[in-house]
């Protein structure tokens, strides 16, 4: 994943445990861009094979109510987000799990068509507090965030081809936890991060009546630690601005 970030505040510490100074606030912008491949599994055999890629700008702003404590706000913009799928089979009936199933399927021989969209995904809002800081003289910093992300029905799963939108759909409650310390001009730092999700709305066919129509899907939870090391590659105690 490629991240580029930048910022209109001095930093102290790695991004994810640096906060603004009391009563002042932070607006970034940053261009994410991942690709991921993954196998359709069933008893434990290949029944296909899918791969996701999505470019997302993300709007990002922070402001201090008081030295460790602040309020933030989060709006991804996906530029695309594409799903293919190589080794595609059709799906059968398993009279035996009275239930779908692809692995008694046939393989596709022309194929499925890339499904991709864009669009905005749902606002974030949340509060993060700083009980260590090394702003506040200690050698370390510690930040526990806690955020809610608002339901976006316009998703990759509704709509098609100019009409298909982007993420996932679903709303989100975040817990993290990250921690940050100064090496010269470079910030080691950890983060975990636990996502809670929702119910997404999706576009599917009412098996009774067989017209279309939106169904709400469960989505899944994630649980994620992440460790590195930024480095500051440019910085301005007389503009407090900083580059990364």
């Amino acid at each position: 994943m490629l991240t580029l970030i930048a910022f209109t505040s001095l930093a102290s510490a790695a991004d994810v445990t640096d906060m603004p100074s009391n009563l002042r606030g932070d607006v970034s912008f940053s261009y994410e861009y991942s690709q991921q491949w993954s196998k359709l599994m069933e008893a434990s055999e290949t029944v296909g094979e899918v791969a996701e890629a999505s470019g997302i700008i993300n709007l990002e702003g922070e402001f201090s109510v008081y030295n460790s404590i602040s309020l933030t706000f989060a709006l991804p913009m996906w530029v695309n987000h594409s799903i293919s799928w190589a080794n595609p089979r059709t799906m059968a009936w398993d009279p035996i799990e009275d239930s779908g199933s692809m692995l008694y399927g046939t393989p596709i021989e022309d194929g499925v068509e890339p499904h991709s969209g864009s669009g905005l995904g749902g606002a974030s809002f949340g509060l993060r507090v700083s009980p260590v800081s090394e702003a506040r003289g200690a050698k370390a910093s510690w930040v526990i965030g806690l955020s809610q992300q608002l339901r976006d029905n316009s998703n990759i799963f509704t709509g098609s081809g100019e009409e298909a939108g982007a993420g996932y759909g679903a709303g989100a409650t975040s817990i993290t936890n990250a921690f940050s310390t100064t090496f010269g001009n470079s910030n080691p730092y950890i983060e975990l991060r636990w996502d809670r999700r929702g119910l997404h709305t999706a576009d599917g066919i009412d098996t009774e009546t067989g017209e279309a129509g939106s169904v709400e899907l469960a989505s899944g939870n994630s649980a994620s630690f992440v460790s590195g090391v930024e480095f500051i590659t440019t910085s301005s105690a007389n503009n407090q601005s900083w580059f990364r």
